[in-house]
C-alpha cells in the first residue's frame, strides 16, 4: 500500500516545506467538520432545553458559546456543567438550577466521536522560515456560491484561511484513587510547541452525557511546550480530549 495523499498549504507557504500546522489541509490529519451548526435563546426556563437534535447516534465533539453582554464567548464554569450531548441532543439541563434561567448563544456540533483514539503523523513540525512568492492558492465554493465571490464563509476550502486540524485524540477512565485527591489525564504528544486543545468529561453530573471541561475552581487544563495536554482533576470519571495541529502559543 503506498501513502499517496493530498496536502495544501496556506497562501504563500511551500507545500513541500512548511510545517503541519502551516496546512489548510493534509490527508495525514482529519479536519473538526462541522455537522450542525445554530443559535438558541430562552427566556426564565426552569424545565430542560433541548438546543439541537442530532440523532448522529454518538456523542460528537462539539462547542457551546454564551452571550454574554453583547459579546459571544465560550460557554464556562458556571454554565457548561448544564450544557451537555448525547448520542441524540444537545441539551441544556436547566431543571438542575433550581431557579429560572434566559440565555442565548451558539453552538457548533460535529461529525467527530468524542470516543476516539486517534493519533496523526509527524511529517513535519518547524514552521517555515519566510513566505514564497507567486502562490495564488485554492478555493472551493460551497454548493449554490460562485467562486469569485468575497466571503470567506462561502467557501469549504480557501488557502488564505486556516481550517482546524487533529493532531491526536484520545480518551481515558480516570480514577482518584485515595488518599491522593487529584489525578492528572495527560495526553502525549512531541509536536515541539503549544498546540490547541480541548477536554471533554462524561457523567459528570450523575448521566450518560458529555460537557466541555475547562478550568475551574478545582480543575485546572493546560498544555505543555512540548505539545502534550494535561486534565488535573479530583473526579473519578470518562474524559475525552483533543489535540490540534494549530499553534496555540507562539
Amino acid at each position: 500500500m503506498n501513502n499517496a495523499g493530498i496536502r495544501i498549504s496556506q497562501t504563500g507557504k511551500d507545500v513541500n516545506e512548511c510545517a503541519e500546522h502551516e496546512l489548510i489541509l493534509t490527508s495525514s490529519a482529519p479536519a473538526l467538520i462541522i455537522a450542525f451548526a445554530g443559535e438558541y435563546g430562552f427566556t426564565n426556563v426552569t424545565a430542560d432545553q433541548i438546543v439541537c437534535t442530532h440523532n448522529l447516534g454518538y456523542a460528537p465533539c462539539f462547542f457551546s458559546f454564551i452571550e454574554v453582554a453583547g459579546e459571544v464567548e465560550l460557554s464556562f464554569t458556571g454554565n457548561s456543567q448544564y450544557m451537555r450531548i448525547d448520542e441524540n441532543n444537545l441539551k441544556f439541563y436547566a431543571s438542575e438550577l433550581g431557579y429560572p434561567i434566559s440565555m442565548k448563544g451558539r453552538y457548533l456540533i460535529f461529525f467527530r466521536p468524542l470516543e476516539t483514539k486517534y493519533t496523526a503523523s509527524d511529517i513535519k513540525n518547524v514552521a517555515t522560515a519566510t513566505d514564497i512568492g507567486g502562490d495564488y492558492g485554492i478555493k472551493v465554493a460551497k454548493e449554490g456560491y460562485n467562486i469569485y465571490n468575497t466571503d470567506p464563509r462561502n467557501f469549504t476550502i480557501d488557502s488564505k484561511y486556516k481550517m482546524p486540524l487533529i493532531h491526536k485524540q484520545d480518551y481515558e477512565d480516570v480514577v482518584v484513587t485515595p488518599p491522593a485527591t487529584y489525578k492528572n489525564y495527560i495526553i502525549h504528544t512531541d509536536l515541539g510547541y503549544a498546540p490547541m486543545f480541548y477536554f471533554w468529561g462524561k457523567d459528570l453530573m450523575g448521566d450518560d452525557t458529555w460537557q466541555q471541561v475547562f478550568n475551574a475552581d478545582d480543575t485546572w487544563t493546560r498544555t505543555t511546550s512540548t505539545g502534550s495536554a494535561i486534565l488535573t482533576t479530583p473526579y473519578s470519571k470518562r474524559y475525552a480530549g483533543m489535540i490540534m495541529k494549530d499553534v496555540g502559543i507562539n
